[in-house]
């Protein structure tokens, strides 16, 4: 043969042998790394910045549909065409496709411009499967080509191990960008090998006449060979709920685990680690690939994800990961080699084309499981995946009795996982805290709850309750906040008694951590933590409370002022706060247009009029121009995307600006804004007029308007007697 190879006991490459099958493999390795950097970034990125479970299933619909559709026409084009020089331009292609989709998201474009994206990424990908299982058709045969599809799917793994790694540990360190630059990257490199390769003439198989291509039937090849069609139907349940587990992890890992980007990518590590024990042990043992081996591998595929709905940590997340890695990548790879021994070889490309369009089923899946996951909430949505995958194999391909020889090593593994589970779990359980001493019951976005009065141990889920216990003088023991890990300045020097510990950032703070702190209340939003409500409730009694407006804020206080028992400090708050209100509303001149924005790359965002700053102007009798809805791209907030062009349409008297205003400066319509011409642009701190929404914060926002409207009207600060 042209291209020659040994294997390692693992069923690897031997990589002390220098041949082309070696380079092909390191490439290919190379490619794979590239693969996972690509989508560890894409799941993390996407879920961070929209805190949405369905755009996380919409964006890997996009990523996986296009299986569906295009795999059968790839598997022609391999049939007709060179497979080598078709996979270097489709890798060549997805280099490109990672390089613009990494921008779409560094510069956060609409959502639809990196979903169009992904989506015709995946167009070139869908091809890359036909392409790569036909190539190896061109080279191996009988045995030799069942030890090649393992040992294929072996590197596939092992990238899977490194790439979640290196893509967790580079998201965490070094940011998005760099970690899609580093994928683009690794995956240029297989181009090059593949571009470097002496071209195929021994055993590359001739293209069809048209003549064959007229004869050629998916029908009548399936009736010829019953078990590809066994095989092709075992495939639907499978991939359909099954395999979404992948796509949701990032859901998984953060809403019910509480953890962050490097524990993912060490989960996903985990996982592969799994896959790559099952292929290498099929690559040493191929006579395992028979169907009953495959559906027994299905079937525990099935009950490994229905563990997966029951962890409660990392460790028994990592425990049960490592099962499902396994035992889906051991009925993927055997159904592989078991369908690619069977089909003829001049067919290849075409019989492989109609079993990989199984991928495509994997975004209907993530789209099921992701509204599953949005009405309900993470477990449900995994029980659902394994729940379904288990009873579906089952109804189709009822078990019959087979041999111990068969069930003994499986089975014995799989009690073993789960026995060890079980143990972790119990370890790993947040036990509810007792209430001790009085208590209120108080009402809130997610129903009624009994909390301590009086409670000592307050950890706090976003800035506005921070602010808010703080103005009343309550001391919290922890808080979540932003990637900066600190209190915010305008806050600082006033926190009673010991700084607070920082439990995480707001959109995904720490379980673990706030566990450790031992609260008696926790506060949340309900909105952004509503995917770990359950596990909040079983640390410590939890209330979400709404911080949209100034109302919500008011009521907000009054309502810490009851449970802290400090409603003459609450009382106080709300009058020195409306008289701030009110003189604000005396020191203003009509009924000035204003306008609060951030300034980014190439675009901006606005808060509504309905939000905590919009009603804040409202209230004193400004005119806050921005009246539309908020941006679908982001998630439960009142936050509006603006072109410098919508903005320069508004023209606002006064401008507040936080972000990076400067880079706007030169600007033709920004320069042409009354509010700039005039010099009534304020920069202002984001913590302070955009995240905090407290009222410590209404009043110092309140003291600069006031102070900026001196300014502007030419009254002197003497004058006011202030």
């Amino acid at each position: 043969m042209v291209w020659v190879t040994e294997y390692t006991p693992l069923g690897l490459p031997n990589f002390l042998f220098k041949d082309t099958l070696l380079r092909y493999n390191a490439g290919f390795l190379s490619a794979r790394i590239g693969e996972w950097l690509f989508t560890v970034a894409l799941n993390w990125v996407v879920f961070v910045q929209t805190e949405s479970a369905l755009l996380l299933a919409a964006i890997n619909t996009c990523r996986l549909l296009p299986n569906l559709i295009f795999s059968i026409p790839a598997g022609q084009m391999a049939d007709r065409f060179d497979r080598q020089k078709l996979n270097t331009l489709a890798n060549g292609l997805n280099t490109l496709f990672i390089l613009a989709i990494g921008l779409s998201l560094w510069l956060q474009l609409p959502f639809g411009v990196c979903a169009a994206l992904v989506f015709l990424r995946a167009v070139v990908t869908a091809a890359e499967g036909p392409f790569r299982n036909a190539l190896l058709c061109s080279i191996f045969e009988g045995q030799r080509l069942k030890q090649a599809v393992a040992q294929n799917a072996s590197v596939m793994n092992l990238g899977r191990i490194v790439g979640p790694v290196l893509g967790g540990v580079m998201l965490a360190s070094t940011g998005s960008m760099t970690t899609f630059l580093a994928a683009a990257f690794t995956t240029a490199a297989y181009s090059w090998i593949l571009n470097s390769l002496p071209p195929l003439q021994e055993h590359q198989e001739p293209s069809p006449s048209k003549k064959s291509e007229a004869k050629f039937s998916f029908r009548e090849t399936l009736k010829e060979f019953p078990q590809l069609r066994k095989l092709i139907f075992l495939a639907v349940p499978v991939m359909f709920f099954g395999f979404p587990f992948t796509a949701m992890l990032p859901l998984v890992t953060d809403s019910m685990l509480g953890l962050g980007s490097e524990e993912f990518g060490s989960l996903l590590a985990v996982s592969a680690a799994g896959a790559l024990l099952a292929s290498s042990q099929l690559s040493m043992r191929p006579c395992a690939s028979n169907w009953n081996y495959t559906r027994l591998y299905a079937g525990l595929f099935g009950i490994s994800l229905v563990g997966l709905s029951q962890v409660k940590g990392f460790l028994s997340a990592a425990v049960v990961l490592f099962a499902v890695g396994f035992f889906g990548q051991a009925y993927r790879t055997s159904s592989r080699m078991l369908f690619q021994d069977i089909v003829p070889r001049e067919k290849a490309g075409r019989m492989m084309g109609l079993a990989l369009m199984d991928r495509g089923l994997i975004p209907l899946g993530v789209m099921l499981v992701g509204l599953v996951a949005e009405q309900f909430d993470p477990r449900s949505a995994v029980f659902t995946m394994g729940f379904g995958c288990l009873v579906s194999v089952g109804l189709l391909f009822p078990p019959k009795t087979l041999g111990q020889k068969i069930i003994r090593p499986s089975a014995l593994l799989s009690v073993f996982a789960f026995i060890f589970l079980t143990g972790c779990q119990s370890g790993n359980a947040p036990n509810p805290i007792a209430i001790q001493g009085p208590s209120t019951k108080v009402e809130h976005a997610w129903g009624a709850t009994d909390v301590p009065t009086r409670p000592q141990r307050i950890v706090v889920l976003d800035l506005p309750f921070l602010d808010s216990l703080t103005a009343l003088q309550q001391p919290v023991v922890g808080f979540a906040g932003t990637s900066e890990k600190t209190v915010p300045v305008y806050l600082q020097g006033q926190i009673p008694g010991e700084t607070p510990l920082f439990v995480g950032e707001r959109k995904q703070p720490n379980l673990e951590v706030i566990l450790s702190l031992e609260p008696d209340l926790i506060v949340a939003n309900p909105d952004r933590h509503k995917m770990i409500r359950s596990q909040l409730e079983t640390i410590a009694p939890t209330i979400a409370l709404t911080d949209d407006s100034l109302e919500d804020i008011v009521s907000m206080t009054e309502l810490f002022a009851i449970i802290t028992d400090k409603k003459e400090q609450g009382r106080a708050l709300t009058e020195s706060l409306q008289n701030s209100l009110s003189s604000t509303r005396e020191i203003q001149d009509g009924q000035p247009t204003v306008l609060v924005v951030g300034a980014f790359e190439d675009e901006f965002s606005t808060w509504t009029q309905g939000s905590f700053i919009g009603s804040l102007f409202k209230s004193v009798g400004a005119n806050y121009l921005f009246k539309g809805a908020p941006s679908a791209s982001e998630s439960q907030t009142e936050v509006a995307k603006i072109t410098v062009e919508g903005l320069a349409d508004l023209d606002p008297d006064f401008l507040f600006v936080y972000g990076d205003p400067k880079r706007w400066n030169d600007h033709p319509l920004y320069t042409q804004l009354t509010a700039f011409k005039e010099d009534r642009v304020l920069h202002i701190d984001r913590d302070l007029w955009s995240r905090a929404r407290g009222p410590i914060a209404a009043q110092k926002i309140l003291e600069m308007y006031a102070d900026f409207l001196k300014q502007s009207q030419g009254v002197a600060l003497q004058s006011t007697g202030q």
